[in-house]
């Protein structure tokens, strides 16, 4: 995940070669975003009724879909958009503000031919 910048060679050795990723992981790692996190939003989603009377097609969230999700945040805050909606658009939907690697990245694909969209995640997430 990304390489450091130029002016990260000039510093101790010890952190010439951070990336974002490792600033990251020192604030939100793999067991925080389990415990916290995902087990919260999952028993949120069941007190509210995913998977049974709303949201039918919910599936609990994991670590990796949490962790797209982080990142879209982060982007947003790097580089935001007038409607955050429109991370979610191809290209082709919208040419300026389209991307379509985001657009696609929360996408859910489950076994059978089960499909959950990136934008449907993000409105069971919200």
């Amino acid at each position: 995940m990304g390489y450091p910048n130029s002016a990260c060679n000039k510093l101790p050795n010890e952190f010439n070669a951070c990336r974002s990723k490792d600033y990251f992981n020192l604030f939100l790692f793999d067991n925080f975003i389990k415990s916290q996190i995902i087990n919260t939003s999952n028993f949120r989603a069941a007190i509210e009724g995913a998977g049974s009377t709303a949201y039918k097609d919910f599936v609990p969230f994991d670590l990796e879909e949490v962790l797209k999700f982080i990142g879209i945040l982060y982007a947003n805050a790097v580089s935001p958009k007038p409607q955050f909606q429109r991370r979610f658009m191809l290209v082709a939907q919208r040419k300026v503000f389209g991307n379509d690697a985001f657009a696609k990245v929360l996408d859910k694909h489950l076994p059978g031919s089960r499909f959950i969209s990136g934008q449907h995640f993000w409105t069971q997430f919200c």
